[in-house]
């Protein structure tokens, strides 16, 4: 038979081997089952006689509790032998433990996913926590609810669990998923014995982020009541300041509106063309790659960086290059928009308008037709044109479906000589979510060196914008009378921390008010966010808002994007 056993401790006690599963009432006894939770719980460590019988019986001890023991391990390494031929149960220094080299715990596989997405970036974080909350499937051994001797162990996983699924709640709404953040926090406030403020907190926020206000504000009625209530103390600052969010002025963002003074030297300047010399080369390179390989036209070029970064501007610099190609090749553009994702094969369907027109084809896609259509329709407009280059603004836009589409019409097998050129905002932490399972060059964006930012002749510029091309052109666009950033200016500064959504403002926003540079553990203490706040500044790195120091510090990335976010209203603690 062989094999190993695997022990559940999670939920009712659940023991499954290669020949079967023991639950509940298949152990002859509860003392048998309890001594298997005990030495389980001990996570492979010995557990002596004397101890094992003060376990099971507290006050009651047996006359002989040594041999009631051995009687007890014996009737459940009798019961084990029925799923498993393999000795778990070993006798070791007067007492017993499971041997962990033939038995896997459920209990030491959560504990080392929680331990481990502790030292991972956000999307990551999820992801393992999320298998974590698959492994925890219930309250730790829900069958001994009256057991003195588990409690500690289960207010210890208790704790865990419920850390667990409040950070990916917090996580989840950091990233726009705020559905599963209100479903998370919400069991979290309900499994809690006390009045679980900071989940009630996340599920406010996520109830504002999907739109429903009223809820919202009678869920934040409800904590207020609870409170008082039950814990005869009013709400704490960090909850009050939720408040806000209840009650938008207007729809509109008071950073937004908010007054952010630049220095003078910048006010009117009109900001010359800087060309990213060298990205542009990376990008032909990666091009001529692809155009120069024998009967292949076909590949993917992307260009990834953040909000305001050129993205734009590099593929309108690279569309004038490539019409003055030789020998010429048609070049055609996919400009994504932000409701695409909605509206499945839409943007496609403009793709395909505009090769028809330069096939002299007017067969127009309709609403009905599927990825099957469409995909075909590509494909012949694609043949008919000969080789191609498309340019895809904000790939990151486009629908599921839509992606699929591309893939395949870029697949070896596909048989379409097109070279397709494509920008986007970085995908995050986690895998790739875009489906290419082709050969593709990926060209990341930086901010401008500091000698090119110099060069510029504006005194500052390095420390006051970080390099950031977006930042650098909302600093030159301030009004000159005044000093003061546009709206549009503060806008496309706070968009790149929009990206990592509301919680990612929580915590850039608290960061902006401290003293720079500073630590992921200041930030955490300043919001109460935990480690999440290290992910978050991390991934904040990755999208040019803050610089990753030395010695585990942060600092941002231009002394504007702090003062644009210090600016606004005060980011509430979750």
């Amino acid at each position: 038979m062989g094999g190993y056993m695997e022990v559940r401790l999670f939920g009712p006690l659940e023991v499954s081997g290669p020949s079967g599963r023991l639950v509940g009432s298949d152990f002859p006894t509860r003392k048998c089952r309890q001594v298997l939770a005990a030495l389980a719980l001990a996570r492979g460590r010995v557990v002596s006689k004397d101890r094992m019988a003060d376990l099971l019986w507290r006050d009651r001890v047996p006359r002989n509790p040594a041999a009631a023991v051995e009687v007890a391990v014996s009737l459940l390494r009798s019961t084990l032998a029925g799923v498993t031929d393999e000795r778990v149960i070993v006798t070791d220094s007067g007492g017993y433990r499971l041997d962990l080299a033939v038995v896997t715990l459920d209990i030491i596989e959560f504990d080392r996913l929680v331990d481990r997405a502790a030292t991972l970036l956000p999307l990551e974080q999820m992801a393992m926590l999320t298998d974590a909350l698959a492994v925890a499937g219930g309250s730790l051994l829900e069958d001994e609810t009256g057991a003195e001797w588990a409690q500690a162990e289960r207010d210890r996983a208790r704790r865990r669990l419920e850390g667990a699924r409040l950070d990916v709640a917090k996580l989840s709404l950091a990233h726009d998923d705020a559905a599963r953040a209100s479903a998370l926090a919400e069991r979290a406030w309900v499994d809690s014995d006390v009045v679980h403020e900071e989940a009630y907190a996340v599920g406010v926020a996520a109830l504002v982020q999907l739109g429903r206000l009223h809820d919202a504000r009678q869920l934040m009625s409800e904590l207020e009541h609870r409170l008082v209530r039950e814990e005869q103390r009013e709400p704490s600052s960090a909850t009050r300041s939720l408040r806000s969010l209840l009650h938008p002025p207007n729809g509109v963002s008071s950073m937004r509106a908010a007054s952010v003074a630049v220095p003078r030297q910048f006010c009117g300047m009109e900001l010359p063309l800087v060309e990213p010399a060298d990205d542009i080369a990376e990008i032909e390179q990666a091009i001529a790659e692809v155009l120069g390989e024998r009967d292949r036209h076909s590949g993917l070029v992307l260009i990834e960086g953040p909000s305001g970064i050129g993205k734009t501007r590099l593929l309108d610099m690279l569309a004038e290059r490539l019409a003055r190609r030789r020998p010429p090749l048609p070049v055609h553009r996919l400009r994504c928009q932000a409701t695409d994702g909605d509206h499945p094969m839409l943007a496609l369907g403009r793709l395909a308008r505009g090769l028809g027109r330069a096939a002299g084809d007017t067969a127009v896609l309709t609403a009905d037709d599927g990825a099957a259509a469409v995909f075909a329709r590509l494909s012949e407009l694609l043949d008919r044109l000969g080789p191609a280059m498309v340019l895809v603004d904000d790939i990151h836009l486009l629908d599921p479906s839509s992606v699929a589409v591309l893939a395949s019409l870029l697949a070896d097998d596909a048989g379409c000589a097109v070279c397709m050129l494509a920008t986007r905002r970085p995908p995050g932490t986690a895998a790739d979510p875009l489906p290419w399972a082709l050969r593709r060059r990926v060209v990341h964006l930086s901010p401008l060196p500091q000698p090119a930012v110099d060069d510029l002749g504006i005194d500052g510029a390095w420390a006051e914008c970080g390099g950031h091309p977006g930042t650098l052109a909302a600093c030159c666009a301030a009004d000159p009378v005044t000093g003061l950033l546009t709206a549009e200016g503060i806008g496309s500064i706070v968009a790149r921390v929009d990206e990592l959504g509301p919680l990612g403002m929580v915590v850039l926003g608290a960061a902006a008010a401290l003293p720079q540079p500073f630590s992921a553990t200041e930030v955490a203490l300043a919001t109460g966010v935990g480690a999440v706040a290290a992910g978050l500044l991390r991934e904040a790195a990755t999208r040019g808002v803050v610089r990753d120091l030395p010695g585990g510090r942060f600092e941002f990335a231009g002394a504007v994007v702090a003062r644009a976010l210090a600016a606004g209203r005060p980011a509430p603690r979750l």
